[in-house]
């Protein structure tokens, strides 16, 4: 019996001019701007793609995003399109590169997730001298988390504990200078000794993580990558930066929109992206895409008028043709009335309308919002 592929059914792509400079752009750094919907992470799989196809080993080629579900997306688009093989992952997370790094500089992380963190801490918040206004909540959900938040975004900066004390002390953050002392405390606890092979382990926070991958002495990833593609660089934070600027090659893509970055609650700084790229636009290249793919004419249209009160927001064009549909925008006083409100506008389309109930769709910020509007249907 032989097993084959079935074919897969793709798309044709019309790139457009700049969209394909893009893809055929080589041998010095390419730092890509564009909107939502304007075409960075497509020229992205077809900039991985064109190399493939011209004969480079795909091993040598990696893409670096965000999060798991949109790495394993980024990995899928472009291994269904190439019968290479690949020995590793082509798309991960920083992260993921970081921990690949820390394994083949012989290091043995124990990556801590966040229920993981919270508990170590819980176990260890005694152990220091807290202010007085703070002894009454030390234990609570609240205050651990806020703790760890605070080591998780001085971390991602760049600070140390002597550094969060110096801060604490210079903008009179006395809560800080005490988190400080705890910090000392919790980094000395990170080393533990797996009790079946003696061998040393740490755990790391994931901000821990990259920051040990960007400082390590010997990287063989340096030489192993001939091409770097990033996608939605805005996201990224120092710790990052400085790891891709350790494993940073000639042939090296970023993508980002530095208008839209949604990530500053998980540390992105996208008030250091000038500072950032200054060093591969020193000696690369810079593409502006100025088209929009992605939504309709009508919700363009509004986004751009939105855009407009930005101060040196791009000019995005649509490239739906003529304005159909629309978009409306209407506030309320209460979640109550909000909910009423969509619940109406649902059951008009689907009664009067004859709209599927599947046709249609609410978009949430969270999902405790979810159960008023379920409750007005």
């Amino acid at each position: 019996m032989q097993l084959k592929r079935r074919p897969v059914e793709t798309k044709e792509l019309q790139l457009s001019p700049a969209q394909r400079d893009a893809v055929e752009h080589r041998g010095k750094p390419l730092i890509i701007y564009g909107g939502p919907g304007s075409g960075k992470t497509t020229v992205l799989i077809e900039a991985a793609i064109d190399r493939i196809n011209k004969g480079q080993d795909p091993n040598s080629i990696l893409v670096l995003t965000f999060g798991r579900e949109r790495a394993s997306e980024l990995r899928d688009a472009i291994a269904l399109r190439t019968s290479q093989t690949m020995l590793e992952p082509l798309a991960r997370t920083f992260h993921a590169l970081a921990y690949s790094i820390l394994k083949s500089e012989g290091r043995n992380p124990v990556l801590l997730s966040g229920p993981e963190q919270e508990g170590w801490i819980r176990q260890l918040i005694d152990g220091v001298e807290w202010p007085e206004k703070l002894k009454a909540a030390l234990h609570t959900r609240g205050f651990v988390r806020e703790l760890r938040d605070l080591i998780l975004r001085a971390t991602e900066r760049g600070w140390t504990p002597e550094d969060l004390e110096i801060n604490g002390q210079k903008y009179k953050e006395e809560f800080w200078i005490a988190a400080s002392k705890f910090w000392k405390s919790y980094i000395g606890t990170l080393i533990l000794v797996d009790a079946d092979h003696g061998e040393p382990k740490e755990r790391l926070d994931s901000a821990q993580l990259v920051w040990r991958a960007a400082n390590v002495t010997r990287n063989v990833f340096k030489n192993q990558f001939k091409t770097i593609l990033v996608d939605e660089f805005q996201e990224s934070d120092k710790a990052q930066r400085a790891l891709l600027s350790n494993i940073a090659t000639d042939d090296l893509v970023i993508a980002l929109d530095p208008y839209s970055t949604v990530g500053r609650f998980r540390g992105a700084d996208p008030d250091g992206l000038q500072d950032a790229l200054a060093p591969y636009l020193a000696k690369g290249d810079a593409i502006h895409f100025s088209e929009n793919y992605r939504a309709s004419s009508a919700a363009h249209l509004f986004l751009e008028k939105v855009a407009g009160e930005i101060p040196k927001a791009p000019e995005i064009q649509s490239s739906r043709g003529e304005i159909t549909g629309s978009v409306v925008a209407e506030c309320f006083i209460d979640g109550a009335n909000e909910a009423s409100f969509i619940a109406d506008k649902l059951q008009r389309a689907h009664l009067e309308g004859g709209l599927e109930w599947s046709e249609m769709a609410v978009i949430f910020r969270s999902p405790a919002q979810s159960g008023a509007v379920r409750n007005a249907l």
